[in-house]
């Protein structure tokens, strides 16, 4: 099922109104292609995984989706300054 994320200015989304397994969708389709990301890379692949599933984000949404994510430990930096996904999640 696709949703619209795409939000008028007026109106304040939060990702945390997305469901558990649209996240998990958008992440797998995120990290399909590689393991680990660098911050640019990551950035270019959670604008490809969200739009999966119907969400597509500019620059400053996907920078709050991703201090999102890290925050609810759906990706973690690794020592290496990779991004991961954490497929063992709790939302």
């Amino acid at each position: 099922m696709k949703i619209s994320c795409v939000c008028p200015e007026s109106q304040h989304f939060s990702y945390s109104e997305l469901k558990e397994e649209q996240h998990r969708q958008a992440l797998e389709a995120t990290f399909s292609e590689a393991e680990a990301y660098g911050y640019r890379d990551l950035m270019n692949a959670l604008k490809q995984g969200y739009a999966t599933i119907g969400c597509e984000y500019g620059e400053n949404k996907l920078g709050k989706l991703k201090k999102f994510l890290e925050n609810k430990r759906m990706i973690i930096k690794d020592t290496t300054r990779k991004y991961k996904f954490n497929p063992q999640f709790n939302y």
